[in-house]
C-alpha cells in the first residue's frame, strides 16, 4: 500500500490552505485513462465527493490545508501512475512501482 498525496500550491510553490475540488485517478500509463485492474483505492485525506469508477477514478474535496490523498494497494509486481486534475490542470505522480 502506498499513500499518494496531492498538495495544492500557488504558481510559486506556496501551499494553499483552502478547499479544492480534485479529481484523482489511477492509470497504467502516465496521463492515461483510469484503470482499475489489480488496484484497491481509498480516499484517505479530504472528502470523497463522487466515485466515478471503483478502484480507479474519484472526485474529492481537499482538506482545509489543501491536501487530498489516496491509498493505493496492489498485490504483486506492478507499475501505476496517480493523476490529479485541479482547475483543468493535470499532474502525474510519476511512475510508482511494486515488486513481487
Amino acid at each position: 500500500t502506498r499513500t499518494v498525496t496531492c498538495q495544492l500550491t500557488d504558481a510559486v510553490g506556496n501551499d494553499l490552505a483552502e478547499r479544492f475540488r480534485v479529481r484523482l485517478w489511477v492509470s497504467s500509463t502516465e496521463f492515461g485513462a483510469p484503470d482499475a485492474t489489480g488496484n484497491t483505492v481509498s480516499v484517505t485525506t479530504g472528502e470523497l465527493l463522487r466515485e466515478i469508477a471503483a478502484n480507479a477514478d474519484y472526485e474529492s474535496i481537499s482538506d482545509a490545508a489543501g491536501a487530498a490523498a489516496v491509498d493505493l494497494t496492489i498485490s504483486g509486481a506492478a507499475s501505476r501512475y496517480v493523476c490529479a486534475e485541479v482547475d483543468g490542470r493535470i499532474y502525474s505522480s510519476g511512475e510508482l512501482t511494486w515488486s513481487a
